[in-house]
Formats: C-alpha cells, sequence, structure tokens
C-alpha cells in the first residue's frame, strides 16, 4: 500500500455527467466515479454500465480509474465491505475509497457502536480485495481509524470550505492527525463545485500542510470558472505525500520474562469526576507513566506529556480517544460503560498489553521510562 498512488486523483459523482476527454485537459490523471451507494440500497446504486462506459474513456484517454461508495451501515459493517469489495472486483479496480460519514461517526464516543466499526468494515475489506484503500470523512469524524491505517488507507477529510467556513485544510490536517493519521497518509477532497471557494487559498494551505489535494466533485467544474480552478490547483492536485515520519528512538525490548512490576498504586480521577463525589487526583509522575502507556497503546496522541489527569484524557479530546478508548477496547468492565477513571482493572490491562503493531510490536505499553516514572514514589 502506497500513498503515492493517489497522485492526481478527482472525485466524480455520477458518471453519465463525466467526459473523459476534459477531464484529460486537467490536472487530474486518476478518475474516481461513485460506484455504488452503501449496501442493500440498490435502487440508488448508479448504473454500473455507466461507470463501466467511464472507466473505459478513461483508459481510451490515458486516465487511471479509482472507485468510491457511501458507506451507510455500520451495525452490518462486514457485509458491507464483502459488497463493496465484490463491486470493486467486479470492476476491475485497483483504488478504492471507503465514504464514511455520519452513520460511520461516533463523535468521539466510545460506548457509540459507531466507534469501531470501521475497523470492522476494514478488516473485512482488505481480508477480500488488495486495492489501495483510502477513506474520505467529514472534517472532525471521531470513529476509530486504526483498522483502516493497518489496511494501509489514506485519509481524504472534505475541506468543503464554500459549504462548510471552518472546514479549512490545516483545520482538517490537524484533527486527522490529532486521531492518529501521519501526515503522508493525510490527502483532503476540496470543493471544485459551486460555491467555489478560493483556489489559491486551498494551495497556499496545502503547501503550508505539506499535503496534496483531491477536487471534489470534477465534473461539476466544466464551465469555465471551475476550468480555471481546477487547473489554478494543480500543483495541489500532482503534489507527492510527505514523507513518512521517523519512527520514533528504538526502546529496549521489555524483558521476556512477563510484565513490568508496577503495583497498582490507587485509583485516579479527573476534575469532573467531583460531580460523582471523586475527588480528583493531584498533578503526579503516576498521570505521566499511565499517558506514555496509553500513547503506546495507540489512544492518546504522542506528545511532550504534562503530569495532569485532565477531562480530555480521560474521556478524550483532540489527542484521541484517551482513557476511556482504551477501556473499551480492552478493560472487561463488567457490564459497565467506560468511564474514564484509572482503576485497578485498567492498570491491570495496560500493565499486561502487547503493543500489536509498529516499530515497538511486541512490547509491553509500558516503556521503561514510564515504568520507572509510575514506582517513583
Amino acid at each position: 500500500m502506497a500513498p503515492t498512488n493517489w497522485i492526481g486523483l478527482g472525485f466524480v459523482a455520477t458518471a453519465v455527467n463525466a467526459s473523459p476527454e476534459i477531464i484529460a485537459t486537467t490536472p487530474v490523471t486518476i478518475v474516481c466515479p461513485q460506484v455504488c451507494f452503501g449496501m442493500g440500497y440498490p435502487e440508488n446504486d448508479p448504473g454500473l454500465e455507466a461507470t463501466r462506459q467511464l472507466i473505459s474513456g478513461c483508459k481510451n484517454c490515458g486516465l487511471g480509474v479509482a472507485g468510491w461508495a457511501w458507506c451507510c451501515n455500520p451495525d452490518r459493517a462486514e457485509e458491507e465491505a464483502s459488497y463493496h469489495a465484490a463491486i470493486v472486483g467486479e470492476l476491475g479496480l485497483s483504488l478504492f475509497i471507503a465514504n464514511m460519514e455520519e452513520p460511520y461517526d461516533a463523535h468521539g464516543n466510545q460506548s457509540d457502536p459507531r466507534m469501531f466499526a470501521p475497523d470492522r468494515y476494514a478488516q473485512v475489506f482488505r481480508a477480500v480485495s488488495s486495492a489501495e484503500l483510502g477513506l474520505t470523512t467529514t472534517p472532525r469524524w471521531g470513529s476509530s481509524g486504526n483498522g483502516m491505517r493497518s489496511a494501509g488507507a489514506v485519509i481524504m477529510p472534505q475541506a468543503f470550505t464554500g459549504d462548510v467556513p471552518d472546514a479549512t485544510i490545516p483545520n482538517c490536517v490537524s484533527h486527522a492527525q490529532a486521531w492518529g493519521w501521519t501526515v503522508d497518509r493525510i490527502r483532503p477532497l476540496v470543493q471544485v463545485y459551486a460555491p467555489r471557494p478560493n483556489a489559491d487559498t486551498y494551495n497556499a494551505d496545502a503547501l503550508a500542510c505539506n499535503v496534496g489535494v483531491v477536487p471534489y466533485v470534477v465534473e461539476q467544474a466544466f464551465d469555465d470558472e471551475g476550468m480555471n480552478m481546477v487547473k489554478t490547483l494543480a500543483p495541489s492536485i500532482q503534489r507527492p505525500p510527505a514523507p513518512a515520519p521517523k519512527p520514533p528512538e528504538p526502546i529496549p525490548p521489555e524483558p521476556a520474562k512477563g510484565p513490568p512490576e508496577m503495583p497498582f498504586k490507587g485509583a485516579l480521577y479527573p476534575p469532573d469526576a467531583k460531580e460523582k463525589g471523586k475527588t480528583p487526583s493531584p498533578d503526579s509522575p503516576q498521570v505521566v507513566a499511565i499517558k506514555r502507556g496509553i500513547s503506546r497503546a495507540g489512544y492518546w496522541k504522542w506528545q511532550s506529556f504534562d503530569d495532569s489527569y485532565s477531562n480530555a484524557f480521560a474521556h478524550g479530546g483532540s489527542s484521541g480517544p484517551g482513557v476511556e478508548g482504551f477501556q473499551g477496547a480492552h478493560v472487561d468492565l463488567k457490564g459497565k460503560p467506560p468511564s474514564g477513571w484509572y482503576g485497578s482493572a485498567t492498570h491491570e490491562a495496560l500493565r499486561t498489553f502487547v503493543l500489536p503493531s509498529g516499530p515497538n510490536k511486541g512490547q509491553w505499553a509500558f516503556d521503561a521510562t514510564a515504568v520507572n516514572l509510575y514506582n517513583s514514589s
């Protein structure tokens, strides 16, 4: 899976309205029509015959072809992924983008079943299809992207500033990064349909963020104004992805004998726990240790950690799902919803958590620094 495969991509909403001959005069080199609508809604599916004609026309013009589809059934994510993969196979596509908007958006709520539906979708899609996978979402989409990233996906947040003024490229990129996406795998969609935003602003923002862009939707930009906008966006449409970030400094592997010795030192509560009769925990080195562990487990952005057990870290915020996210996925809560309070069950789950992927695969979530901090007092 390579982010470079998306250079030159342009979305098409309706295959019958797209002209490969016109698109070939623009910086778009890969045409991406909608190929289906969800799963179980055949009456809303675009005609595959029109899509096949567009694919044939694109190939005749020397254009590459991808496909995109709406995702509408999070409670049946596995079936939806299988359905989409079958369409991709039927059309012979090697590039595909899943459009997961509100139906798959948990808005950061770990107890919402939509939170991990994208992971289930990605696992099944990748088991069925080897096509390069992309994901497009609304600007502040708040569901797990772990499965999509494991499947090699690039995210394409919708920077449609003509419709949503604060959905700027910088805002979209920073939000995606806070949820675990690295800049080399972020390629925002930008609006080229009316009311058309300023192309120079898009170019300046994309350059500043070091990302390429994807125009949406190309067949609605065939008038002079739209064509001029698409051509002005050429440097951004054709920009290669940023280099992949360097992996963190190697951390010595944990002893093979077992998880680190870290006796539980007591529960930790965020400030809002006071409303439920709990005393908020004071700042301490133990909090820094837990933040390192939660971050290495994939539920908080790696950063320079402070020592406050904040509401954001407990319940999830701009840096990721936090303690609640880890609890929802890995802690036996005996049927209770995740609280974000750090108790003995959460401590034991984190202490014995083995990193499943990445450069530190096979290590414990608590590294040596975290162990020393937690045991320091």
